[in-house]
């Protein structure tokens, strides 16, 4: 498509005239009712063809040249990018047993658009709350009524110990921004559960979660529009999956991490994490007195409407080169999407024979990336490659330029 030379100002001699006219009627109402040949007329006319000729001028701009150029030289129009984004795609909250995998490459439609997935994802019933141990100041605990002798009494502290004061804060995903700038020991903690409608099937999601891969979404706080003139460093993330052995004693199992595509929450992604095989190695990690959630190694209290027989397991999140470690959003089940449909095996057109052939693609703003053009020779299908230009190809080079903003292919 030939990119749209602009017209700076489309006023010709006669629009001019009437505009000069209808001016002067406005602030030299006398010299209306002059007759046509009279000089005052002339005047008009003289300034009308000079503006005209302003006009001209300006329309022949170095940028209206450029454009002009561009398309003499058949450089089309850089084709529209697609909008990305992460979507959680979540099993049914009836039934224990997973669904089958999201494949990538498939096909969602929202709000009158349609998504295609890249990566895959596997639907759990899983429900992520997640959690920090934020620390409390010895101004906010007095305003909670405790002083540091009172905790020491409640933990069973020895003379000399200090403790530690810190509350749970579980925070909104996707409404605030996630920070480890007030946690007590650099850790975001991951508490999975299930629905209501399965806390009896407990067991059994269990059994189906153990040795499955699990997408976690991550987003930074802040995304950058436009395109960066490089990819940014990846970051390195600690994921652990939080036991206890046959004595009681706290276990951190790190995770295989299969893929991350977010760079460590350095942009938007999904990270990919290999749970255990052995469903025993999932712990709730309660404790029957709620003074003591959190304490040492122990993961923070939950709202009380998460009760603990919904509890699957606990992951903790650090970051040893980044110990705030800012994140945007943390979701579970997800998986990146791309704002643009797939279309595979359409069948285009029949050559002629003919220099100089334009194959309509049925369809606009192309990601030239994805296109793979194929034509039948003697029964079989050849593939086609996409160069800039057709000039200076050989005459029987199996070559294309794609206009991707347009949907056409040009041949030789």
């Amino acid at each position: 498509m030939p990119l749209p030379v602009p017209n700076l100002d489309d006023r010709r001699f006669d629009d001019l005239v009437a505009e000069a006219q209808q001016r002067l009627a406005a602030h030299l109402p006398e010299l209306t009712q002059i007759a046509p040949g009279d000089p005052v007329h002339s005047f008009i006319d003289l300034f009308a063809w000079l503006s005209e000729t302003i006009l001209y001028r300006a329309n022949l701009i170095p940028e209206r040249q450029r454009r002009v150029f561009l398309n003499l030289l058949q450089v089309p129009v850089r084709p529209s990018r697609p909008a990305r984004g992460l979507v959680c795609i979540d099993a049914g909250p009836r039934s224990p047993t997973l669904p089958g995998l999201v494949r990538e490459g498939a096909q969602l439609k929202g709000a009158g658009q349609t998504f295609s997935t890249r990566g895959e994802v596997q639907p759990t019933p899983l429900e992520l709350h997640l959690a920090v141990k934020q620390r409390v100041s010895g101004e906010t605990l007095r305003e909670m009524g405790y002083t540091l002798n009172d905790l020491q009494e409640q933990h069973g502290m020895q003379a000399g110990e200090t403790p530690a004061p810190f509350q749970p804060r579980v925070f909104s995903l996707g409404k605030e921004t996630l920070s480890l700038e007030e946690s007590l020991d650099g850790f975001y903690y991951l508490g999975f559960t299930v629905p209501r409608t399965l806390e009896k099937s407990l067991e059994q999601v269990k059994q189906v979660l153990a040795g499955i891969t699990l997408n976690l979404a991550l987003a930074p706080p802040d995304q950058l529009e436009g395109e960066r003139a490089e990819t940014p460093r990846e970051r390195r993330l600690n994921w652990e999956l939080m036991s206890q052995d046959a004595a009681g004693q706290p276990l951190f199992l790190p995770l295989e991490t299969v893929a991350d595509s977010s760079l460590g929450g350095r942009r938007m992604g999904v990270v990919r994490l290999r749970l255990p095989s052995s469903r025993a190695l999932f712990k709730a990690l309660a404790t029957d007195d709620p003074l003591f959630a959190g304490v040492g190694s122990l993961p923070p209290e939950l709202p009380a409407r998460v009760t603990v027989g919904r509890l699957v397991f606990w992951l903790r999140l650090s970051s040893p080169e980044e110990p705030k470690l800012p994140l945007g959003y943390v979701g579970v089940n997800g998986v990146e999407i791309v704002g643009q449909g797939l279309k595979r095996d359409l069948m285009l057109g029949f050559g002629t024979g003919q220099p100089d052939q334009v194959l309509d693609l049925q369809a606009v703003d192309i990601d030239p990336a994805s296109l793979r053009l194929q034509v039948e020779e003697e029964g079989a299908w050849v593939d086609w490659r996409p160069v800039d230009y057709l000039i200076g190809q050989a005459p029987d080079a199996r070559v294309f330029r794609l206009d991707a903003a347009a949907g056409h292919a040009y041949f030789g």
